[in-house]
């Protein structure tokens, strides 16, 4: 946000004054200024959050992949919205990310787009720690992780308030992808129903 300072008789030679402000004048974000304060930018959340968004794109992978779901999805009723990952069955018996407590931890993406027949077609993305031998469950990144990072920017400019507003579309798709059973991004055994 812009702020203007008036043209001040007492001013020669483009030389700037700055007076002091009262406490009610202090800057506050989203709160139009008067003609008699002067030229302020308003820059947003702290660098910190910069960088703290930066360390989590960079890092979180390092514990945490993108697992890249079959496409099949014939046994889903409605195309016309993503396909829900908790009804993603692998082997007929066991849904690996059943448990998943936030959509924070998968994205969708639209890949053919059906107006008339609604058969529409998605890419779908998950975040897991990598299973182990005889591991049926994903395990995500924790809610609170997962909040900051994808959250909405908090209005007040105070650390640690709001999210980072991280794209977790962006971030999953450039990632590299995995399979959940070991055959390759977008290759498991595995099923949509609903």
């Amino acid at each position: 946000m812009l702020r203007r300072e008036a043209a001040s008789p007492g001013r020669l030679h483009g030389e700037r004054r700055h007076r002091p402000r009262a406490q009610s004048q202090a800057h506050q974000p989203g709160v139009a200024a008067g003609d008699d304060e002067r030229a302020c930018v308003d820059h947003g959340p702290p660098a910190t959050a910069g960088a703290e968004g930066l360390a989590y794109e960079k890092l979180l992978p390092l514990g945490f992949h993108v697992f890249q779901l079959a496409e099949n999805v014939q046994n889903v009723n409605d195309h016309s919205h993503p396909p829900d990952p908790r009804q993603y069955v692998c082997g007929g018996t066991y849904y690996p990310w059943y448990y998943y407590p936030s959509p924070l931890a998968w994205t969708s993406l639209l890949q053919s787009y059906d107006p008339v027949g609604h058969d529409n077609s998605y890419e779908i993305f998950v975040l897991s720690v990598p299973p182990g031998a005889n591991t049926y469950h994903g395990t995500p990144p924790d809610v609170a992780t997962l909040t900051r990072m994808f959250g909405p920017v908090a209005k007040s400019n105070e650390v640690g308030d709001g999210g980072l507003d991280i794209s977790p579309v962006n971030m999953m798709r450039s990632a590299t992808h995995d399979g959940w059973t070991g055959q390759g991004p977008g290759g498991d055994s595995c099923v949509f129903l609903g």
